[in-house]
Formats: structure tokens, sequence, C-alpha cells
């Protein structure tokens, strides 16, 4: 009976298992194109103590689409200035982050990053990847 609880109480808060789709964070995750789906663990607690560095893989809210799922660097931090695609300088407002994916391939083209849609609340940050579990 007591095992539920805490058990919720570790997967909303401490850790978990995740799942990454699609090809923005190519060749960090996902390296083989259409051949699997990498599973990760997912550092919940860094989201709790908002405990975020620079290079952080992490997964959090889609900006543009509250019920998407998105997995991005964080390539700055509040205070720090980024040149965009665009080669606009922007300064990183305090309290938010600027994250891109890996993919060079997928950055000139379609890729949905802080390039469309500028600088997030780390609040929308839920964890940061651990590491790959699975393949």
């Amino acid at each position: 009976v007591v095992s539920v609880p805490v058990f919720v109480f570790f997967k909303d808060n401490v850790a978990s298992l995740g799942c990454i789709e699609g090809n923005s964070m190519r060749p960090t995750l996902n390296p083989d194109p259409g051949a699997h789906r990498d599973r990760v663990l997912l550092n919940k607690f860094s989201a709790v103590c908002n405990d975020y560095q620079r290079g952080d893989v992490c997964m959090l809210r889609n900006p543009n689409d509250n019920r998407e799922w998105i997995c991005k660097r964080l390539i700055a931090v509040g205070g720090d200035q980024v040149r965009t695609r665009s080669e606009d300088l922007v300064t990183v407002p305090r309290g938010y982050g600027w994250l891109e994916g890996d993919n060079d391939e997928e950055r000139a083209g379609s890729m949905v990053d802080s390039n469309t849609f500028g600088p997030v609340p780390l609040a929308l940050i839920r964890a940061s990847v651990w590491g790959v579990v699975w393949p």
C-alpha cells in the first residue's frame, strides 16, 4: 500500500524513463534513421531544483503546443547572448533558456527549437536526460 505513493513520487520528482522520437537530436539520440527510438533515463530532480547547466539535453513542453513533449539541448541561460540561425544576436532573459536540436541537417530546415519560438521559460523544462538505457 505504501509502495504506490512512493513509486509515484519517485517517478514524478526523481527519475523516470522516456522515449525519444524524431530526428532533431541526431546523432546524440536516435543516431540510426528509422532503426529505433532511444529509451532514456530522465533526471526529474533537476527540474524540481531548477538545476540546469548549459549543454544539458532536456525534455520540455513545446511552447507552441503544450500537449507535445520535445527534447532539445540547453544552449544558453538567462543573461547569455546567442546568435540565431538568422544571425541575429539575442540576449536570453533571466529565468529563460535557449534550446536547440543537435541535428545539423535539420537546423537549416524544419527544426522546431528556440530559433522558432524564442527563449523558453525554464519552468517548461521537466527533466534532463541522464543517458540512453536502450538500445
